[in-house]
Order: structure tokens, then C-alpha cells, then sequence
């Protein structure tokens, strides 16, 4: 990947003004044309009176694990033959007790689990995993509360029968436990040992829990308590214990994922703007038969449009863009390829356009101190990809 020349200072205001009014203390960006990096700015600060956020800092990247992690581990496996997209999930998972849910149709977010559910609260009423929450660093025993989230994974059933398209967490978490029965590894040494050493994404990782263990590394901070304050719309659905605010960078944000040891199929992954954008170019040119992952026709088979009657389109594991509204703003996938991409809660994006070949990630930690901060980052980030698209592919 060559660099290119810096023909980005407006994007770096508009990042610079966001901050200022608020929309997240922290945030990378990163971009790739055509395989050259034409953007990369870092703004803002790690933590209140913290270090200056810079290019190798690292942020959570919530849900962008879906396609990161999970995802491209399910096209690598599906590549080599281990994997059988429409195959019972029962082959792979017995315990699972639905017969007619595939693979394919959790990565398609067409199994009928539901979109979230408090899982973690498990792990808050066992006596032998109740300092996770709230948080006793020394004492937590992430082994017995992952184990417990197994059996609470397993023990889902479906809200609707499998077809329509509702985005699920609980799906994910399913598919992530599929995948290290198929890959014969826990889910983050086999990200690392399939996707993120092979695309040399050096600053990126999940941080497994491990009591008291400090993460390695420079991190954003992206909450204060255990669990975490209720997203806006969820406050019925559980309350946070009364406890000290503590921020803790590098633990995973997600209190479902916390609770597995920061290791889960849908959330826990950690990285720059930088490595999502190598990311990102990687799976474009996979998907032009560079094979360093995958072989080009089951790459292509996860970024093409998924079940088409289901709405909104999808493709496997990939979110695409909607025609009006969409995060990616008015251009970015509206041409005759489209595109791809993913948002994470925590205020993180990869969007890639497959017909002008223009990479955008993009990582805030919007969250911080507030899950209610949601004005900025959807202002944000069509106004960033628009500004991207106009400057760099002409629209």
C-alpha cells in the first residue's frame, strides 16, 4: 500500500468540530483509494486529562468485530471446506435446539433470535460470578461467568420463525461458539491466527479478561461503571448497581462480551483506524481474487446481497447501504456493485465502496460519558463519507 499525498484537511476539520461540540472524546480516521492511503488523522484525548489519542492508540470496535472477526472467520472456514453455510447449526453446536437455523441464515440476521437480551445478568445473580458486576478487579472469575454464558447462549429461543431479517447480537454470539468448535481454537486466538497476523493488523486483537490483568497498550475509554449504563430505550430492562466510577480502558465495552472474557462473536475486537482500513482493502482485493484469506468466489458469495426478499438487504455478516438515509452517507454503495460495511456501538464504522474502491473507517468513543451521546455520531457520519466520496471520487 503506497501512502498518498495529504489532500485531507477538511475532513480533518470536520473531525476537529465534532470533537468540539461533543460527539465523542476520541477518534481515528483512515482512508484508502484505490490501495493508497489517502486520510489518517487521530483526535482528541484517551481520557479526561489523559495522553493525546494518536494513530496507534487503540479503540473498541463493538460490532465492527462482526465482520473483522467473525464473518471473515466463517469465509475462511467455508473456503477450506469446514464449514457448511446451510447445514443444521445443530451439526456444529448439539446443544443448540433449533433444527432449521443454518450458518448462513445467522450471519444473514435471518434466524429469528431476538436482536439483544440482558445475557449478562447470569453472571450478576451467581454468587460465584457476582463481582463482575459490579466490577471487584482481583476477583473476578471470568472462567465460571463465560461458561454461564454458554449455557445462556444455548439455552435461546427464537422470537419469530427464521426468515425475516432482524439484526441479532444473540446470533452472532452463537456463530462465535460455532466457529471454535469448527476451527478447534478459542474465537480470539483463531481471529489471530487466520485474519489479523495474516493481514499484518499489528494493533488489532480482542483483550481477553484475566482478573486484574492490565491491557497492553493505549486505549480510549468508553465507560465508567459495571454494567454499563442502559442505552437509550433499554432503561426498563435493568438497573446498575451503585458503585465507584472507575474507567478501565481496554475492557471491552460490551457487558455481554465482558462477561464471556471480552471474547464474543459480536463484540470485544480492539484496533486502530489504520488496521480497519487495511482490513477493509484486504477484503476488497480478496474479493478480486487476491486469495490470501479466501478463494474470490466465496468472498464474493458473503459481500453479495443475501436473501433479497428479506429488508433491508444484507449480505452475510455485512451490513450494505440503504438507498436514503443511510450512516454511509448519500454516495458511498450506490453504485452498480454497492457496497459494504459495518457500525459499532461504541461510534465506529467501516464502510468500503465497491465500485470506486474507496475504504473508510472510522473510530469514536461516542460513548464516553455518555450512551445517550447519539446526535453527533449520526450527523457525523454521513457528513464524513459524503466529504469523503466528493474528494476523492469525484461525486
Amino acid at each position: 500500500m503506497v501512502i498518498g499525498p495529504t489532500r485531507d484537511l477538511d475532513l480533518k476539520q470536520l473531525l476537529d468540530a465534532h470533537l468540539n461540540q461533543g460527539s465523542f472524546g476520541a477518534a481515528q480516521a483512515a482512508l484508502i483509494h484505490q490501495g493508497r492511503r489517502v486520510h489518517r488523522s487521530a483526535h482528541g484525548v484517551l481520557s479526561p486529562d489523559g495522553p493525546a489519542m494518536e494513530h496507534e492508540s487503540r479503540m473498541d470496535a463493538a460490532s465492527v468485530t462482526k465482520v473483522l472477526s467473525t464473518t471473515t472467520l466463517a469465509m475462511i472456514l467455508v473456503s477450506q471446506g469446514e464449514l457448511d453455510l446451510d447445514a443444521p447449526v445443530r451439526r456444529y453446536l448439539p446443544a443448540f435446539r433449533h433444527p432449521h437455523i443454518t450458518p448462513r441464515m445467522l450471519l444473514g440476521h435471518r434466524s429469528g433470535l431476538a436482536a439483544w437480551a440482558t445475557l449478562f445478568q447470569v453472571a450478576q445473580r451467581d454468587p460465584a460470578a457476582s463481582t463482575l458486576y459490579p466490577s471487584v478487579p482481583g476477583l473476578r472469575n471470568f472462567g465460571w461467568s463465560t461458561e454461564l454464558m454458554r449455557q445462556e447462549i444455548l439455552a435461546q429461543d427464537p422470537v419469530s420463525d427464521p426468515g425475516p431479517r432482524v439484526y441479532s447480537d444473540i446470533g452472532f454470539l452463537t456463530l462465535g461458539m460455532l466457529l471454535e468448535v469448527v476451527g478447534g481454537q478459542q474465537l480470539d486466538s483463531l481471529a489471530q491466527d487466520l485474519v489479523f497476523r495474516p493481514l499484518d493488523l499489528e494493533h488489532t486483537s480482542y483483550e481477553r479478561m484475566n482478573g486484574n490483568r492490565a491491557p497492553d497498550g493505549d486505549f480510549a475509554v468508553t465507560g465508567l461503571t459495571r454494567p454499563r449504563m442502559p442505552a437509550p430505550g433499554q432503561e426498563s430492562l435493568y438497573s446498575v448497581p451503585e458503585q465507584p466510577e472507575a474507567a478501565r480502558p481496554g475492557e471491552v465495552d460490551d457487558d455481554n462480551a465482558y462477561a464471556m472474557g471480552g471474547v464474543a462473536g459480536h463484540a470485544g475486537v480492539f484496533s486502530t483506524a489504520s488496521d480497519v482500513a487495511r482490513f477493509g482493502q484486504a477484503i476488497l482485493e480478496e474479493s478480486q481474487g487476491a486469495s490470501r484469506l479466501a478463494r474470490a468466489e466465496v468472498v464474493r458469495e458473503f459481500l453479495n446481497p443475501d436473501a433479497i426478499d428479506s429488508k433491508p438487504v444484507r449480505s452475510l455478516g455485512w451490513d450494505r447501504p440503504a438507498p436514503s438515509g443511510s450512516s454511509a452517507g448519500k454516495y458511498l454503495g450506490q453504485g452498480e456493485k454497492g457496497g459494504v460495511g459495518h457500525l459499532g456501538f461504541t461510534g465506529c464504522s467501516l464502510w468500503i465502496d465497491l465500485d470506486h474502491q474507496l475504504v473508510c473507517a472510522l473510530l469514536t468513543n461516542r460513548v464516553f460519558p455518555s450512551r445517550a451521546n447519539v446526535a453527533g455520531i449520526k450527523a457525523l457520519r454521513p457528513a464524513f463519507h459524503d466529504q469523503a466520496m466528493e474528494r476523492f471520487c469525484g461525486c
